[in-house]
Protein backbone atom coordinates (compact mmCIF):
# COMPACT_ATOMS: atom_id res chain seq x y z
CA UNK A 1 0.00 0.00 0.00
CA UNK A 2 1.56 3.29 -0.84
CA UNK A 3 2.37 5.95 2.11
CA UNK A 4 -0.32 8.17 0.83
CA UNK A 5 -2.93 5.66 0.84
CA UNK A 6 -1.93 4.17 4.28
CA UNK A 7 -1.85 7.86 6.08
CA UNK A 8 -5.56 9.06 4.61
CA UNK A 9 -6.41 5.14 5.84
CA UNK A 10 -5.21 6.35 9.40
CA UNK A 11 -7.10 9.40 9.29
CA UNK A 12 -10.57 8.00 8.34
CA UNK A 13 -10.58 4.84 10.89
CA UNK A 14 -9.66 7.83 13.35
CA UNK A 15 -12.85 9.15 12.76
CA UNK A 16 -14.96 6.00 12.06
CA UNK A 17 -16.88 6.20 15.28
CA UNK A 18 -17.80 9.80 14.32
CA UNK A 19 -18.86 8.55 11.11
CA UNK A 20 -21.39 6.10 12.42
CA UNK A 21 -23.72 9.36 13.58
CA UNK A 22 -24.33 9.73 10.01
CA UNK A 23 -26.39 6.64 9.95
CA UNK A 24 -27.95 6.66 13.36
CA UNK A 25 -25.00 7.08 15.57
CA UNK A 26 -23.46 3.35 17.47
CA UNK A 27 -25.33 0.28 15.86
CA UNK A 28 -26.16 -3.58 17.29
CA UNK A 29 -24.35 -6.38 15.00
CA UNK A 30 -24.01 -10.12 15.27
CA UNK A 31 -20.62 -11.05 16.34
CA UNK A 32 -18.74 -11.31 12.60
CA UNK A 33 -18.22 -14.14 11.02
CA UNK A 34 -14.66 -16.12 11.93
CA UNK A 35 -12.93 -15.20 8.07
CA UNK A 36 -12.36 -18.62 6.57
CA UNK A 37 -8.45 -17.72 5.24
CA UNK A 38 -6.42 -15.17 7.41
CA UNK A 39 -4.42 -12.70 5.26
CA UNK A 40 -0.50 -13.72 5.74
CA UNK A 41 2.38 -11.53 6.44
CA UNK A 42 3.86 -12.13 3.31
CA UNK A 43 1.07 -10.95 0.57
CA UNK A 44 -2.08 -10.22 -0.09
CA UNK A 45 -4.80 -13.24 1.03
CA UNK A 46 -8.49 -13.74 0.17
CA UNK A 47 -10.66 -13.86 2.97
CA UNK A 48 -14.63 -14.82 3.42
CA UNK A 49 -16.82 -12.38 4.72
CA UNK A 50 -20.68 -12.92 5.19
CA UNK A 51 -23.58 -10.33 5.33
CA UNK A 52 -24.90 -8.99 8.60
CA UNK A 53 -27.77 -6.81 9.50
CA UNK A 54 -26.89 -3.52 10.10
CA UNK A 55 -29.56 -1.36 12.62
CA UNK A 56 -27.79 1.48 13.28
CA UNK A 57 -29.26 2.13 16.68
CA UNK A 58 -27.94 5.04 18.88
CA UNK A 59 -28.92 8.11 20.76
CA UNK A 60 -29.89 11.49 18.93
CA UNK A 61 -30.13 14.62 21.10
CA UNK A 62 -33.76 15.63 21.20
CA UNK A 63 -35.60 18.76 22.47
CA UNK A 64 -39.23 18.70 23.80
CA UNK A 65 -42.33 20.76 24.02
CA UNK A 66 -43.99 20.73 26.60
CA UNK A 67 -47.49 22.44 27.82
CA UNK A 68 -47.69 23.86 31.46
CA UNK A 69 -49.93 22.40 34.41
CA UNK A 70 -53.35 24.11 34.41
CA UNK A 71 -56.60 23.76 36.59
CA UNK A 72 -59.71 23.47 34.52
CA UNK A 73 -62.70 25.02 36.56
CA UNK A 74 -66.27 26.00 36.23
CA UNK A 75 -68.64 28.36 36.82
CA UNK A 76 -71.40 26.62 37.78
CA UNK A 77 -72.30 26.25 41.18
CA UNK A 78 -74.05 22.94 43.09
CA UNK A 79 -74.51 19.77 43.82
CA UNK A 80 -72.03 17.28 41.79
CA UNK A 81 -74.40 14.42 40.47
CA UNK A 82 -72.08 12.71 37.96
CA UNK A 83 -68.32 12.61 36.69
CA UNK A 84 -67.10 11.06 34.03
CA UNK A 85 -63.10 12.08 34.84
CA UNK A 86 -60.30 9.46 34.38
CA UNK A 87 -56.86 10.06 35.58
CA UNK A 88 -54.56 10.15 31.90
CA UNK A 89 -58.12 9.74 29.88
CA UNK A 90 -58.76 12.65 27.34
CA UNK A 91 -61.53 15.01 27.81
CA UNK A 92 -62.41 15.72 24.20
CA UNK A 93 -63.80 19.08 23.43
CA UNK A 94 -67.91 18.92 23.00
CA UNK A 95 -67.95 16.30 25.39
CA UNK A 96 -69.88 16.74 28.76
CA UNK A 97 -67.02 15.41 31.52
CA UNK A 98 -69.61 16.09 34.95
CA UNK A 99 -73.21 17.24 35.42
CA UNK A 100 -73.76 19.90 38.18
CA UNK A 101 -77.83 19.59 39.44
CA UNK A 102 -79.68 18.86 36.77
CA UNK A 103 -77.13 20.42 34.20
CA UNK A 104 -74.56 18.54 31.84
CA UNK A 105 -71.33 21.25 31.75
CA UNK A 106 -70.08 21.01 28.41
CA UNK A 107 -65.83 20.72 27.56
CA UNK A 108 -65.51 23.22 25.18
CA UNK A 109 -62.44 24.32 22.97
CA UNK A 110 -61.72 28.10 22.04
CA UNK A 111 -58.96 29.84 20.89
CA UNK A 112 -59.72 32.43 23.54
CA UNK A 113 -61.35 32.27 26.71
CA UNK A 114 -65.68 32.75 26.70
CA UNK A 115 -66.60 35.43 29.04
CA UNK A 116 -69.81 35.55 28.66
CA UNK A 117 -72.84 33.95 27.87
CA UNK A 118 -73.65 33.56 24.21
CA UNK A 119 -77.22 33.19 22.42
CA UNK A 120 -78.56 34.11 19.22
CA UNK A 121 -78.06 38.51 18.24
CA UNK A 122 -74.43 37.98 20.61
CA UNK A 123 -71.65 39.18 18.15
CA UNK A 124 -67.91 39.75 18.30
CA UNK A 125 -64.88 37.27 18.66
CA UNK A 126 -65.71 35.14 20.84
CA UNK A 127 -69.06 34.16 18.93
CA UNK A 128 -65.98 33.76 15.58
CA UNK A 129 -63.96 31.35 18.35
CA UNK A 130 -67.24 29.42 18.93
CA UNK A 131 -68.36 29.04 15.31
CA UNK A 132 -64.75 27.82 14.19
CA UNK A 133 -64.95 25.52 17.01
CA UNK A 134 -68.40 23.94 15.98
CA UNK A 135 -66.89 24.09 12.28
CA UNK A 136 -63.92 21.45 13.42
CA UNK A 137 -66.68 19.51 15.43
CA UNK A 138 -68.13 18.98 12.16
CA UNK A 139 -71.34 21.37 12.28
CA UNK A 140 -72.19 23.36 9.24
CA UNK A 141 -73.33 27.06 10.47
CA UNK A 142 -70.85 29.78 8.37
CA UNK A 143 -68.62 31.75 10.64
CA UNK A 144 -69.58 35.10 10.47
CA UNK A 145 -68.95 36.53 14.45
CA UNK A 146 -72.69 36.64 14.51
CA UNK A 147 -74.75 34.08 16.55
CA UNK A 148 -77.70 33.63 13.76
CA UNK A 149 -80.30 30.99 13.75
CA UNK A 150 -77.74 28.43 12.20
CA UNK A 151 -75.31 29.14 15.11
CA UNK A 152 -77.88 28.23 17.44
CA UNK A 153 -79.03 25.26 15.24
CA UNK A 154 -75.38 23.79 15.46
CA UNK A 155 -75.15 24.58 18.89
CA UNK A 156 -78.76 22.74 19.86
CA UNK A 157 -77.03 19.61 18.07
CA UNK A 158 -73.86 19.89 20.08
CA UNK A 159 -75.91 20.30 23.44
CA UNK A 160 -78.44 17.23 22.41
CA UNK A 161 -75.05 15.32 22.16
CA UNK A 162 -74.16 15.31 25.67
CA UNK A 163 -77.92 14.79 26.85
CA UNK A 164 -79.53 18.07 26.78
CA UNK A 165 -82.81 18.50 24.46
CA UNK A 166 -83.59 22.06 24.16
CA UNK A 167 -80.57 24.36 24.84
CA UNK A 168 -79.58 26.68 21.85
CA UNK A 169 -77.67 29.16 23.80
CA UNK A 170 -73.88 28.68 25.70
CA UNK A 171 -74.56 30.03 28.79
CA UNK A 172 -70.72 30.33 30.38
CA UNK A 173 -72.05 28.35 34.10
CA UNK A 174 -72.31 25.46 31.79
CA UNK A 175 -68.71 25.45 30.05
CA UNK A 176 -65.20 24.32 30.65
CA UNK A 177 -62.93 26.20 28.62
CA UNK A 178 -60.36 23.79 26.82
CA UNK A 179 -56.81 25.82 25.61
CA UNK A 180 -56.99 22.43 23.40
CA UNK A 181 -58.95 20.51 21.34
CA UNK A 182 -58.71 18.13 24.47
CA UNK A 183 -57.33 17.92 27.67
CA UNK A 184 -55.68 15.09 29.95
CA UNK A 185 -56.16 15.00 33.61
CA UNK A 186 -53.66 14.52 35.88
CA UNK A 187 -55.88 14.53 38.75
CA UNK A 188 -60.00 14.40 38.79
CA UNK A 189 -61.14 16.53 41.78
CA UNK A 190 -64.66 16.86 41.37
CA UNK A 191 -66.71 14.43 42.99
CA UNK A 192 -70.37 13.27 43.33
CA UNK A 193 -71.99 14.61 45.84
CA UNK A 194 -69.40 17.49 46.06
CA UNK A 195 -71.22 21.03 46.25
CA UNK A 196 -68.94 23.21 43.88
CA UNK A 197 -68.66 26.60 44.01
CA UNK A 198 -68.51 28.98 40.96
CA UNK A 199 -65.07 28.86 40.33
CA UNK A 200 -64.23 25.28 41.89
CA UNK A 201 -61.41 23.50 40.19
CA UNK A 202 -62.97 19.90 38.69
CA UNK A 203 -59.96 18.88 37.29
CA UNK A 204 -55.92 19.20 36.75
CA UNK A 205 -53.80 18.58 34.08
CA UNK A 206 -49.93 18.10 34.82
CA UNK A 207 -47.54 19.10 32.40
CA UNK A 208 -47.60 17.55 28.99
CA UNK A 209 -45.30 16.56 26.21
CA UNK A 210 -46.97 17.63 22.88
CA UNK A 211 -43.82 17.76 20.41
CA UNK A 212 -40.23 16.03 20.08
CA UNK A 213 -37.48 17.92 17.56
CA UNK A 214 -34.27 15.23 16.93
CA UNK A 215 -31.47 16.71 16.45
CA UNK A 216 -30.96 14.79 12.75
CA UNK A 217 -28.17 17.70 11.55
CA UNK A 218 -25.70 14.70 12.12
CA UNK A 219 -27.43 12.16 10.34
CA UNK A 220 -27.30 11.14 6.54
CA UNK A 221 -30.63 12.39 4.74
CA UNK A 222 -30.71 9.68 2.45
CA UNK A 223 -31.30 7.01 5.10
CA UNK A 224 -34.34 8.14 6.92
CA UNK A 225 -34.51 7.26 10.54
CA UNK A 226 -37.18 6.22 13.13
CA UNK A 227 -37.47 7.11 16.78
CA UNK A 228 -37.91 3.90 18.98
CA UNK A 229 -39.04 3.23 22.98
CA UNK A 230 -39.77 -0.47 23.85
CA UNK A 231 -41.79 -1.56 21.35
CA UNK A 232 -42.99 1.31 19.78
CA UNK A 233 -41.68 3.29 17.04
CA UNK A 234 -42.33 5.94 14.60
CA UNK A 235 -41.02 8.06 11.55
CA UNK A 236 -38.67 10.93 12.40
CA UNK A 237 -39.67 13.64 10.19
CA UNK A 238 -36.96 14.83 7.53
CA UNK A 239 -36.75 18.22 10.01
CA UNK A 240 -36.75 15.84 12.60
CA UNK A 241 -40.03 16.40 14.10
CA UNK A 242 -42.04 13.78 16.24
CA UNK A 243 -45.98 14.63 16.79
CA UNK A 244 -47.55 10.95 17.16
CA UNK A 245 -49.30 11.51 20.59
CA UNK A 246 -49.04 8.01 21.41
CA UNK A 247 -45.41 7.96 20.63
CA UNK A 248 -45.54 11.03 23.01
CA UNK A 249 -47.18 9.51 25.29
CA UNK A 250 -44.91 5.93 25.79
CA UNK A 251 -41.77 8.43 25.74
CA UNK A 252 -43.40 10.92 28.46
CA UNK A 253 -43.09 7.79 30.51
CA UNK A 254 -39.62 7.03 30.61
CA UNK A 255 -37.28 7.40 33.50
CA UNK A 256 -34.88 9.76 30.95
CA UNK A 257 -38.17 11.97 30.39
CA UNK A 258 -39.28 12.20 33.97
CA UNK A 259 -35.47 12.86 34.91
CA UNK A 260 -35.41 15.83 32.01
CA UNK A 261 -38.72 17.38 33.65
CA UNK A 262 -37.12 18.07 36.97
CA UNK A 263 -33.73 19.41 35.44
CA UNK A 264 -34.19 20.40 32.16
CA UNK A 265 -30.41 21.90 32.43
CA UNK A 266 -29.54 17.76 31.24
CA UNK A 267 -29.36 16.85 27.97
CA UNK A 268 -32.28 14.86 26.40
CA UNK A 269 -31.86 11.79 24.13
CA UNK A 270 -33.83 9.33 21.72
CA UNK A 271 -33.16 5.84 20.66
CA UNK A 272 -32.96 5.98 16.82
CA UNK A 273 -32.30 3.51 14.40
CA UNK A 274 -32.53 2.79 10.33
CA UNK A 275 -36.14 2.97 8.98
CA UNK A 276 -34.49 0.44 6.31
CA UNK A 277 -31.70 -1.28 8.24
CA UNK A 278 -28.16 -1.94 5.64
CA UNK A 279 -27.10 -5.51 4.75
CA UNK A 280 -22.78 -5.06 5.36
CA UNK A 281 -20.10 -6.90 5.35
CA UNK A 282 -16.84 -6.51 8.28
CA UNK A 283 -13.43 -6.23 6.94
CA UNK A 284 -10.38 -5.62 8.14
CA UNK A 285 -9.29 -1.62 7.72
CA UNK A 286 -6.54 -3.06 5.67
CA UNK A 287 -8.47 -3.94 3.32
CA UNK A 288 -9.60 -0.52 2.33
CA UNK A 289 -8.05 2.07 -0.19
CA UNK A 290 -8.83 5.38 -2.04
CA UNK A 291 -10.66 6.14 0.87
CA UNK A 292 -12.73 9.59 0.39
CA UNK A 293 -14.82 10.61 3.38
CA UNK A 294 -16.90 7.42 3.71
CA UNK A 295 -16.21 5.73 0.24
CA UNK A 296 -13.70 3.40 -0.37
CA UNK A 297 -12.05 0.79 -2.50
CA UNK A 298 -11.45 -2.99 -2.02
CA UNK A 299 -10.66 -5.76 -3.68
CA UNK A 300 -13.97 -7.85 -3.58
CA UNK A 301 -14.44 -11.33 -5.51
CA UNK A 302 -10.76 -10.33 -7.35
CA UNK A 303 -11.82 -7.03 -8.88
CA UNK A 304 -12.00 -3.26 -7.13
CA UNK A 305 -15.23 -2.41 -6.00
CA UNK A 306 -16.25 1.06 -4.33
CA UNK A 307 -17.75 0.77 -0.32
CA UNK A 308 -19.57 2.85 1.53
CA UNK A 309 -17.93 2.72 4.84
CA UNK A 310 -20.96 2.93 7.84
CA UNK A 311 -19.18 2.23 11.39
CA UNK A 312 -16.03 0.68 12.90
CA UNK A 313 -15.68 -1.57 15.72
CA UNK A 314 -13.80 -3.88 17.51
CA UNK A 315 -11.06 -3.20 15.01
CA UNK A 316 -13.44 -4.02 12.14
CA UNK A 317 -14.78 -1.82 9.35
CA UNK A 318 -18.14 -1.85 8.24
CA UNK A 319 -19.20 -1.51 4.59
CA UNK A 320 -22.00 -1.55 2.00
CA UNK A 321 -22.80 -1.95 -1.39
CA UNK A 322 -25.64 -2.86 -3.58
CA UNK A 323 -24.07 -6.09 -4.17
CA UNK A 324 -22.12 -7.59 -1.24
CA UNK A 325 -18.44 -9.32 -1.96
CA UNK A 326 -18.61 -12.86 -0.86
CA UNK A 327 -14.63 -12.66 -0.68
CA UNK A 328 -11.92 -9.53 0.28
CA UNK A 329 -8.62 -9.13 -0.61
CA UNK A 330 -6.68 -8.30 2.46
CA UNK A 331 -4.43 -6.50 2.38
CA UNK A 332 -5.40 -4.21 -0.52
CA UNK A 333 -3.05 -5.09 -3.21
CA UNK A 334 -0.37 -2.55 -4.03
CA UNK A 335 -1.63 -1.10 -7.59
CA UNK A 336 -4.61 -2.49 -7.20
CA UNK A 337 -7.22 -0.05 -9.49
CA UNK A 338 -9.67 2.34 -9.55
CA UNK A 339 -13.16 1.23 -8.06
CA UNK A 340 -16.56 1.39 -9.59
Amino acid sequence: MERGQGRALTAVLCALAGLAVGVGATFVLVPAPTPAVIASETGPSELSVVPQTFAGEGALPVSATVTPGRDYVVEASGVVRAVSCTPSAAIESGTSPLTVDDRPVLALHMASPPWRDMAVGSRGDDVTDLQQELARLGYSGPVTGVYTAATAADVRRLWQAVGVQSLDSVPLAQVIWLPETSALPSQCTAVVGDRLAAGATVFSEGQRLTGLAVDVSSADPARPLVATVGNASVPIGADGSITDESFLGEFAATPGFRQWLSDPTTQLTITTALRDPLQVVAVPPSALYAITGSTACLVGNGSPEQVTIVASQLGQTFVWRQELPQRVTVPAPDGAGPCV
